[in-house]
């Protein structure tokens, strides 16, 4: 999972124009000392961000297993 935290772009712009009422993701991720986070509307969660919201909700199911 790292590889997929370090594969995000954590400091690219995002197109805030998703219109009213629409889903917005808060993703925030810690290893060592440094912390990221990025507020995404769903059109965004694409490629690298898709990627790692999947493998995050996999490990979640697994985990509760």
């Amino acid at each position: 999972m790292l590889a997929l935290i370090k594969r995000a772009p954590w400091d690219a712009e995002t197109d805030e124009s998703s219109g009213a009422d629409r889903f917005t993701w808060q993703i925030r991720a810690q290893y060592g000392p440094r912390e990221h986070t990025a507020e995404l509307p769903e059109h965004a969660v694409q490629g690298p961000w898709r990627d790692l919201i999947e493998e995050v909700r996999h490990a979640a199911r697994t985990s509760h297993s």
